[in-house]
């Protein structure tokens, strides 16, 4: 085990519907946020990102896919507007804006950022959330991509490209060693049952 496997972060992973929350909000952007804690640093009670230490904002959008410094700035403002980020005089911090989290190893995070899209990353974290709760009913968690959309905020009703998404983001996740799942019928109801997560990725 590399040293980047031992160090932990902590993503934000509620499972409420009935109110916005870091997975189900479209304006938060998963991938930003799984940048932000790479760089982030355990101090004085707080996970801080020093912005000195932060690349230009050109090489941060061309590592998490942000088209332009004016979007990632607008990213950036809907982390701190929704609470998951607090921007002080020379850091920002990540804030604990929710009670339930995920931690993963950095190198997981990592690969995420540097392989995976948002909808992939928040997809990974809902996921691993609801088979860490299922195992601790010695059950296996099983769902329907209605309702993966609806707790990651991809709309799949009447929307074929959404649908696409998931199921791409299923299988990527499957390909790399991350998740396993098996699809099912549940009267005749099509469902997937996750047989399998993993902290680390297939190398």
């Amino acid at each position: 085990m590399g040293k980047n496997d031992k160090i932990q972060k902590r993503f934000p992973a509620e499972t409420k519907l009935d109110e916005m929350t870091f997975l189900n909000n479209k304006k938060i952007n998963g991938e930003l946020y799984a940048y932000l804690q790479e760089k982030s640093y355990p101090e004085d009670g707080e996970t801080r990102v020093y912005k000195k230490q932060l690349p230009s904002q050109a090489d941060i959008c061309e590592a998490v896919g942000i088209k332009s410094p004016k979007t990632l700035k607008r990213h950036i403002q809907s982390l701190i507007d929704y609470g998951f980020l607090e921007d002080r005089d020379k850091y920002y911090v990540l804030g604990d804006r929710e009670n339930m989290f995920l931690l993963l190893p950095l190198s997981t995070v990592q690969f995420l950022i540097d392989t995976l899209t948002e909808n992939v990353i928040k997809v990974y974290i809902y996921l691993g959330q609801r088979y860490k709760y299922a195992l601790s009913q010695g059950i296996l968690y099983s769902f329907t991509l209605k309702e993966l959309g609806a707790h990651t905020g991809i709309n799949i009703e009447g929307n074929s490209r959404g649908y696409t998404v998931l199921n791409n983001a299923l299988t990527c996740l499957q390909n790399n060693g991350l998740i396993n799942y098996v699809d099912y019928f549940d009267d005749r109801s099509p469902r997937k049952r996750l047989t399998g997560f993993s902290y680390y990725y297939k190398k």
